[in-house]
């Protein structure tokens, strides 16, 4: 009988040594698998880290745009968003003087004897063209006409609002229509001024809201036939930044304002050109690429949002857009010019 109960204990401790065997082996299983998996996790990570410092992930092209606009009087265009831009211009006004802007158009510039093209351009490194690089006076004194420069401030009682202005006037006796030209220039002026009036008419103004305008004009070039007039003008209204250009080009000989359709022919294609070339001279082919050849059209000889402007170097042709514009130099231009 003690035999017997004797062999019944053994059989349940191998019982109980088989499922602790069982137990254990489970447990040493999943730490090895858990390694493994961790191990292999581990290598993966690696992996793609090791391609991303190579250079394997690379940003898609098609999400990027070349297209951005600066805030200077300027065609090399740094590269800004409209919070920076915002910024830029309230620094701006921080550092603003009368005693600057007085300097600006005295009626003195660099070039007071013979206009140079090198004074007015840039060198491509890469393919050695010239370029207009920004707008500059280029007055000359030997003509039978000549410029003064006028000075403007809006009178207003708003704290807030400045619009303040320096332009050309037109001096000859021998300018066909002069005191209409004369008012043509100044009504580009007078457009900001009218349209902050309207502004507060219509109750969209409010108390203590900023609306704040320099318009700078620049006499691009001037000869015995013609004279080309640029206004600058840079903002802040409406908590938004603003900056375009205005072209004025006036016939002298017979009194005659030149809108940017009568100078040259701009059809669909001279867009198709006008893009490779603003692609080439500005490295920019971003928001300019999105416009279809008749928008482009369109753009170039639209009053407002084409310019059209003489320079030293030639001819100057562009578009604005919002928060600025882009110009190509056409030194070649002649052959494009619409045979009257």
């Amino acid at each position: 009988m003690n035999n017997g109960k004797k062999n019944n204990n053994g059989w349940l401790i191998a019982v109980v040594i088989a499922i602790v065997v069982l137990l254990i082996g489970i447990v040493i299983g999943s730490v090895v698998f858990v390694y493994a998996l961790m191990e292999k996790t581990s290598e993966t990570a690696k992996s793609i880290v090791g391609m991303y410092e190579e250079g394997s992930f690379e940003k898609n092209p098609e999400l990027e745009d070349d297209f951005d606009f600066g805030f200077e009087d300027s065609y090399q265009y740094k590269k800004e968003n409209n919070e920076e831009a915002d910024e830029l211009w309230e620094k701006d006004l921080e550092e603003y003087s009368s005693e600057q802007y007085e300097d600006s158009h005295s009626g003195n510039n660099d070039n007071q004897g013979e206009i140079k093209e090198d004074d007015y351009c840039y060198i491509d490194k890469e393919t050695g063209e010239k370029y207009y690089e920004k707008l500059k006076d280029a007055i000359r004194y030997d003509l039978d006409y000549h410029v003064s420069w006028q000075d403007y401030e809006y009178d207003t009682e708003y704290e807030n609002v400045m619009i303040t202005a320096s332009y050309p006037k037109l001096e000859g006796e021998n300018i066909p229509n002069i005191d209409y030209i004369n008012d043509y220039i100044f009504d580009e002026v007078e457009f900001w001024t009218k349209s902050f009036e309207e502004y507060v008419e219509e109750g969209y103004y409010l108390e203590n809201e900023e609306f704040l305008f320099d318009i700078f004009g620049y006499v691009t070039y001037m000869d015995e036939e013609k004279i080309s007039i640029v206004y600058s003008e840079s903002g802040y209204a409406d908590g938004t930044s603003l900056n375009y250009l205005f072209s004025v080009n006036v016939d002298v000989q017979n009194g005659v304002i030149l809108d940017n359709a009568s100078i040259i022919n701009m059809d669909d294609e001279f867009a198709v050109e006008f893009r490779e070339r603003n692609r080439t001279q500005n490295d920019a082919d971003g928001y300019i690429d999105e416009l279809t050849d008749q928008e482009i059209v369109e753009y170039l000889n639209s009053p407002e949002m084409g310019v059209v402007f003489y320079t030293p170097l030639g001819l100057e042709v562009g578009i604005n857009l919002d928060y600025g514009w882009y110009t190509v130099t056409y030194r070649d231009y002649e052959k494009y010019l619409k045979k009257l």
